[in-house]
């Protein structure tokens, strides 16, 4: 399809999210102008999977489904394909390719989260099998298995949780993971860092829905902003009093807000790790 055929409203609208009842035709909404073929779709859950586009030549192709227009025009007239077509890891990597990451990485952070980071600036090989950010700070990367995302993630945490103590993080840091997580991804859509999907990603689907449900923030990167801005031990509470306005604003009902609300007591941890058991067990 050539882009002259894309009419800019339609191009500007493309992975753009809005709430049923913002539903407006002509506005937000196809038809967007005569013989419009835009359509839309519900959002049930993180925009993870694959959806179809076409490349130079005009043959079909798979693109990552929160591909933006914008990005895929981008791509073309590079001709090359995004980052993110490239969803790899398990690639063995070495300490200065991941410290040159990192470093790259932290700033890109800047744009996107001011919060001054606590990492030391040192990435440590892990031999621990998995890649962590230590307590003193230092991020411990396990060389085999240690893509960009993951580097990303364990960055933004740098912002986060290193501002509080062990006793404060241990009872929370399910909240802690799915908040950075949603950084993460939302970060990640917006500067082509391949996206690979997380054991906590249920967790971010759950903030996704609970945004969604309440419309708080126009979208999720400035909820997930605001969120890891808010005290990690107050993250939960906050979002139900969000819930609670939001209710009462609409002279909604009980059944309303637990509807909302009960979602978020699944990002637990012990939930979590008894998932994982419970997959180990079925696959040994």
């Amino acid at each position: 399809m050539k882009f002259k055929n894309i009419q800019p409203r339609c191009q500007a609208l493309d992975g753009t999210f809005h709430l049923l009842e913002e539903y407006s035709v002509g506005t937000n909404a196809p038809p967007m102008h005569p013989r419009c073929r835009s359509t839309i779709c519900a959002v049930l859950g993180e925009n993870i999977g694959k959806r179809i586009a076409k490349n130079s030549k005009g043959a079909n192709i798979q693109i990552p489904a929160s591909m933006t227009y914008a990005e895929w025009r981008k791509m073309l007239q590079s001709n090359k394909m995004s980052p993110r077509e490239n969803i790899i890891s398990n690639i063995p990597r070495t300490i200065e390719d991941v410290q040159k990451t990192a470093e790259n990485l932290n700033k890109i952070i800047d744009k996107y989260f001011v919060r001054k980071s606590k990492w030391t600036g040192k990435m440590v090989e892990s031999n621990l099998g998995y890649s962590a950010k230590d307590w003193n700070c230092d991020i411990l990367a396990y060389l085999k298995n240690f893509p960009d995302i993951a580097i990303l993630h364990e960055l933004i945490h740098a912002r986060s949780v290193s501002y509080y103590t062990a006793e404060i993080w241990f009872p929370n840091k399910a909240i802690e993971e799915a908040s950075v997580q949603l950084l993460t991804y939302e970060i990640a859509k917006r500067e082509n860092i391949s996206i690979i999907k997380s054991a906590y990603d249920d967790w971010v689907n759950i903030l996704r829905n609970f945004n969604l449900s309440i419309g708080a923030y126009e979208n999720d990167l400035k909820f997930a902003q605001r969120l890891l801005r808010v005290p990690l031990s107050d993250r939960v509470e906050w979002m139900i009093a969000k819930a609670q306005k939001f209710i009462n604003d609409k002279n909604g009902n009980i059944d309303e807000l637990m509807q909302i609300i009960e979602p978020l007591y699944k990002i637990d941890w012990e939930v979590l790790m008894n998932e994982r058991a419970r997959i180990n067990s079925k696959n040994p």
